[in-house]
């Protein structure tokens, strides 16, 4: 667990504790990136804080996944391939993070 190990006993992961820390590095990979964007059309969207959303993205490129965290309100959890959690600290991050696990060769 390398990196949550090392955290006090009493450190719980909270859902807003995440969504603070998937904000944080969506916006410096941005950062880092020197990528600019505006959203175009967020007047259209309803957003309404405890229902649940559907947002599907083609993934055209490696920009898709913090553009997507960084432009969209609220809290935001993502489908990946199971192989992505065995990834070491990031497959942590995303399972406590509670983003979902796919198994795209069960079909």
């Amino acid at each position: 667990m390398g990196f949550w190990k090392n955290l006090p006993h009493h450190f719980v992961l909270t859902r807003t504790y995440a969504n603070a820390q998937i904000k944080l590095w969506s916006s410096w990979v941005l950062k880092i990136m020197k990528l600019r964007y505006r959203v175009i059309g967020q007047e259209h969207l309803v957003y309404q804080k405890q229902r649940p959303y559907l947002i599907l993205s083609n993934h055209v490129s490696a920009c898709d996944i913090p553009l997507i965290l960084n432009a969209i309100p609220g809290t935001i959890r993502m489908i990946s391939k199971k192989e992505y959690f065995r990834v070491p600290f990031w497959g942590n991050a995303m399972r406590l993070s509670e983003f979902v696990a796919i198994d795209r060769k069960d079909r």
